[in-house]
């Protein structure tokens, strides 16, 4: 069988340690293969406490290259090294430093650091041509008419949004997403240069995954056509990373000003700390972590859309059943297209979701798939439009910590709901008019405080922010001419667009 180019990114199927104080470091409950050698990831409540755990890990294995490196300094989470290969055997005394370290409060936890893995889920699930999966056929795909874009866009196009991809990159040249993609966006995988979503080119290598975060960012900008996409890589081109990285890229996420996180990954392990922690920070900023619940098909929803903060997508058909491929459990905030029909050999144009991919002969190239994945993409993009409609969040009404479940009921409004399998309930399919009803119209270009007219106090902000990329929680409404840069032609936009309020 073809791999499944598309599936959502799965970690192996095994039970991951959660360490919580006074817990023990079990790690050889885990896979072997899936440990990044000598790595563990810790929260130490300071530096002294993390520099204790670094000198007795010294003593026990009795060399001076134990390394400590700070991944993220806002959440206290660190990096150790270690020259020893992970999992240790039952005697190794790794294990004991860190029970000794979790009971004496020198840190709150470790995780193991993982690889991440491709696996899991349906087969056969991408189609490089047929009739109809074109950019016509992207354009008129069946969500388009499905979750009524056109009315939606009467009242917003999530202008001054962010959505950030943690995934394989993104093309910036696809016409798709063209002028859309900012150019900072960054990269967390070794054998890569930059956020662009390209192939690995050394020999042999696999490059089943290529094309993954491309065809999700351009369902994000299907729904969402004027929010800015931050492309963050976090997965090569065969879809494997790192536990570490996807870490880095949620906190460059709330750093940047992304209002949304896409999530087109996952875990079948219940929980890990590290991830825990950074969404939860991401939350607390405002932001909306949207993760896809799974391709397996069966009942258990994929970390982190099992977290009950982010908002968990399943994937449903054109006829609004519940698609076979999808995972689905109790935490399943929504569901939203996610399913390919065939035709012979060649997916149904009409009934299939199509996305753009990067090509390497300079064409604009189009594929038709399944999967959460883009189930969770489109929903995304819904979250952008919502958060568009409200520019002064947060805001005296609207605490920033509140953003988040505001933006979670209202992607759940909607007069379509659809049964999950084994009498699991039924979960309402986002629809965009319902979602943006109770919204208010969302600010015209030029309209940065949200007033509702572009005079003086706008052209304040503007000036404020001279030479800068946006980059906070705020609507990026400053950024008129969306180029990801405050400079003389936004400002040449603001003054043609001059008004005065009533």
């Amino acid at each position: 069988m073809m791999k499944d180019l598309f599936n959502p990114l799965w970690i192996t199927s095994v039970a991951v340690l959660v360490i919580a104080q006074s817990s023990h470091a079990q790690f050889t409950d885990v896979d072997a293969e899936l440990y990044v050698p000598g790595e563990i990831l810790v929260e130490a409540p300071s530096v002294k406490g993390v520099r204790e755990l670094q000198e007795r890990l010294e003593v026990s294995l009795n060399t001076e290259d134990v390394t400590v490196e700070s991944l993220v300094p806002s959440a206290g989470i660190y990096r150790v090294l270690v020259p020893w290969d992970l999992p240790p055997s039952p005697s190794n005394d790794v294990e004991d430093v860190l029970d000794d370290a979790l009971d004496d409060g020198l840190i709150n936890w470790a995780d193991p650091n993982l690889y991440m893995d491709s696996v899991g889920g349906q087969t056969g699930s991408l189609w490089v041509s047929g009739p109809g999966i074109d950019a016509v056929g992207f354009r008129d795909q069946y969500g388009v008419d499905l979750l009524d874009l056109t009315q939606m866009h009467a009242k917003s196009t999530g202008r001054g949004t962010l959505v950030a991809v943690l995934d394989t990159g993104i093309d910036p040249t696809h016409e798709v997403v063209a002028g859309r993609v900012s150019p900072f966006g960054v990269n967390f995988v070794d054998q890569f240069s930059s956020s662009v979503d390209e192939p690995d080119l050394t020999v042999g290598a696999d490059n089943s995954l290529w094309g993954h975060g491309t065809f999700v960012a351009g369902l994000v900008t299907l729904v969402a056509p004027d929010a800015g996409l931050l492309p963050v890589r976090v997965l090569d081109a065969s879809g494997v990373g790192r536990m570490d990285d996807v870490v880095l890229g949620i906190d460059f996420a709330i750093e940047s000003g992304a209002h949304v996180i896409l999530l087109a990954l996952g875990t079948a392990t219940p929980r890990v700390n590290s991830l825990d922690v950074m969404i939860e920070q991401a939350v607390q900023a405002g932001i909306t972590v949207v993760a896809a619940a799974g391709n397996g098909g069966t009942f258990g929803c994929y970390y982190p859309a099992s977290f009950a903060t982010t908002v968990a997508v399943g994937a449903s058909t054109d006829v609004d059943d519940f698609a076979g491929v999808s995972s689905w459990c109790e935490g399943v905030d929504t569901v939203a297209p996610g399913s390919m029909v065939l035709n012979g050999t060649f997916a149904d144009a009409n009934r299939s979701v199509i996305g753009p991919v990067p090509s390497t002969n300079g064409s604009f190239e189009y594929r038709a798939g399944r999967g959460t994945s883009f189930s969770a993409a489109f929903t995304a993009g819904l979250a952008a439009v919502i958060r568009a409609q409200h520019p002064t969040w947060p805001d005296d009404q609207v605490e920033r910590s509140e953003i988040v479940d505001i933006i979670a009921a209202r992607l759940s409004l909607s007069s379509v709901m659809v049964d999950m399998p084994l009498q699991s309930g039924a979960r309402p399919r986002i629809f965009g008019p319902d979602a943006v009803a109770v919204g208010p119209q969302a600010p015209v270009p030029g309209n940065i405080n949200g007033d509702g007219c572009v005079n003086a106090s706008d052209m304040g902000i503007l000036l404020g922010s001279w030479g800068s990329m946006p980059n906070n929680g705020a609507l990026h409404l400053v950024d008129i001419d969306q180029d990801f840069l405050v400079g003389p032609s936004d400002l040449g936009e603001l003054l043609g667009r001059w008004s005065f309020c009533p």
